[in-house]
This record gives structure tokens, sequence and C-alpha cells, in this order.
């Protein structure tokens, strides 16, 4: 069985047995190893997400490498996180590290967005393809939402019929980025575009902040894929500065890296409990 036809298998299970997979973004060789590992100790499938501007920093060849030996580990899938352009996006269907890619059109209109989702879906091939319906405010990359459109369960019908992605991620209120208020969610959105769309996962993005009885929430009204990237960042940093601050002389980055480490995956270990990924692999 490939890692794509795997990973499906798992987004499946999510649907049926109400749990969401964390999807968790990356961008050094530190991070993944504590997504790798948290995966591990708690038996969870984990998806390592990666945008392209971590790739153009990384240098594609390096990127691939680091996830590529992540991607050995049974229960981690490799993806494409906010592919903003669609040769990046077949740069990374082409490579054997990645399960799936995101393609991201919706700063279009719908018929451009259905349209480069339908080409990358078409391209794809058996590895699985994820879009985005409706706006989550916040930024993402270089691009830049003030507030989030709601999807529309209606239009979410018919972009997937007409695109036939594997996995949408929809817009209940949510924001990439740090939350300057406390957001409020439409959870009975979800419900709506599950109906609309049958049992195509569906994935909140910009889920950083999120309170964990707003993760269990969105997870038990339908949600199946949730993306984790800010949160993770600042507690590595924390991890990073706390060590330093207890030992202001040290220069090994070995010790400090690996104190960040620690601390993101700990943070990682919780959140697969939140979602109720935990021994689901």
């Amino acid at each position: 069985m490939t890692k794509s036809a795997e990973l499906k298998k798992y987004l499946d299970k999510a649907i049926k047995e109400k749990f969401a997979i964390p999807a968790i973004n990356t961008t050094n060789m530190e991070t993944t190893q504590s997504i790798v590992e948290a995966a591990k100790e708690m038996n969870a499938p984990v998806i390592i997400q990666i945008t392209e501007s971590a790739i153009k920093y990384a240098g594609f060849s390096y990127a691939e490498a680091i996830l590529k030996t992540a991607a050995n580990t049974p229960q981690v899938f490799i993806h494409l996180d906010h592919g903003m352009s669609e040769e990046m996006a077949k740069q990374c269907i082409e490579s054997p590290a990645f399960a799936a890619v995101m393609i991201d059109k919706s700063k279009f209109n719908l018929e451009e967005n259905i349209a480069g989702t339908r080409r990358v879906k078409e391209y794809a091939g058996y590895k699985l393809v994820e879009a985005e319906l409706g706006v989550v405010g916040g930024k993402e990359e270089d691009v830049i939402a003030e507030g989030s459109i709601y999807t529309n369960p209606c239009e979410a019908k018919r972009f997937v019929d007409e695109t036939g992605v594997d996995i949408l991620a929809i817009a209940i209120g949510t924001a990439h980025g740090i939350y300057k208020d406390e957001p409020k969610l439409n959870y009975e959105i979800i419900g709506q575009i599950r109906e609309a769309v049958g049992n195509i996962p569906l994935v909140l993005h910009g889920s950083s902040g999120l309170s964990d009885e707003q993760l269990r929430k969105a997870v038990a009204a339908g949600i199946n894929k949730v993306n984790l990237d800010t949160e993770i960042k600042q507690e590595f940093i924390k991890g990073f500065t706390q060590y330093l601050e207890k030992n202001p002389s040290d220069y090994d980055l070995r010790k400090i890296f690996g104190e960040a480490r620690n601390y993101a995956k700990e943070l990682i270990k919780h959140k697969i409990k939140v979602l109720g990924a935990e021994n689901k692999y």
C-alpha cells in the first residue's frame, strides 16, 4: 500500500471514528523529529506539513531528504501545506517523500479555484490533493486575509464534484497566526458542509490558539484534520530561550535545540490527545 493510500485509510477512519489527525508544520530538522517522536510515543497517525517558504528556505533537496526520512516512520505522512503555485505542487507530487499536497487557490474566485484545483488533481494521479474553499483569516505565507469568509455548503458540493479533490479545508471563523480576540467559530456549518459533500475529510486551518474545548467541539462536529503551526513554533522557542536562561554560557547547539525539540514534542502529544488520535494507528 502506498503512503497516499494509507493516509486515505486513516482519514476515512477519522471520519468514521470521529477523531482528527494532527497536521503539524515543520521548518527544521528538530521540529520534524519532535513530530515523529510524538507520533511514535502516542501511537497516532500524524501528518508533517511544510510550506513553500519553508521548502525555499531549506532548499528542496535538503527538505526532501529530511521529510523522506521522517516518512519511514509508518504512522507519519508528508504533506505540502498551502501550495500557492501549481509548479511547487507538481514538484512535491513527483517526490517520493510526499503522500499529499495542498493547492491553495482560495484567494481567487470560485471558477478559478475550481479550474486550478482540477489541474493539480488531474496531475496528482494516486496522490491525495487538498484544497481550500472560503477564506481563513490572518496571514499564511505572504498572503494576508483580513477576515474569515465562511465556506458555503452549496459551493462546497459543487467544488468537490467538479474538482475531484480528496480533502477539503473549510472556513468556520478561524484565522492563521495569533488571535487578537476570542475566535467565534461556527460549528453548525461543519455539519452542513459534511451533509453537502459526503465523506470527504474536512480540515480546520488556523487552529493554534484555540482552546482544547474548541478543538474537541470542532472534531465532534466533523473536522478530520487539524492544522497546527504557530503554537508549536512558540513552544519550540520557549524551550530554546528557557534553556539559555538557565545555561547562559552554554553554546552546545545540540543541547539547546534538543531542549526546544522536547518542548515541542510535549505540546504535540497533548494536541494528539485533544484531537482523539492517540492509539488510532
